[in-house]
């Protein structure tokens, strides 16, 4: 049996860094990412999106298709290289030279 809790748009997430997190940062879940939906100062819980689509800095030489999983990479770039980390997946062709991709998160 599962009991409803909320839609799930948002988590709650405490930032555990020294650094603030600012509103729109990615943020990594596990192998997951999330977006700040407001800044986050340390020590505080704030809230972060696991579900929308998001222009985000991307690997300028690469190019995306509609469909195409979407990885961060240790530069904080969306990159079509297998990692750790799943952004998603891209929902808007990307030409080579283009600095974003837009990714449907969650």
């Amino acid at each position: 049996m599962a009991r409803y809790i909320k839609e799930g748009n948002t988590i709650c997430k405490s930032n555990d860094s020294r650094a603030t997190i600012l509103y729109g940062d990615v943020v990594k879940l596990g192998t997951r990412v999330g977006i700040a939906a407001s800044n986050i100062s340390p020590g505080e819980i704030g809230s972060i999106s696991v579900v929308g689509v998001y222009e985000m800095a991307a690997e300028k030489t690469e190019v995306f298709s509609i469909g195409d999983t979407a990885y961060l990479n240790e530069s904080g770039n969306i990159t079509k290289t297998k990692g750790d980390t799943i952004a998603g997946w891209i929902v808007e062709d990307k030409p080579s030279g283009t600095p974003v991709a837009i990714v449907k998160i969650g």
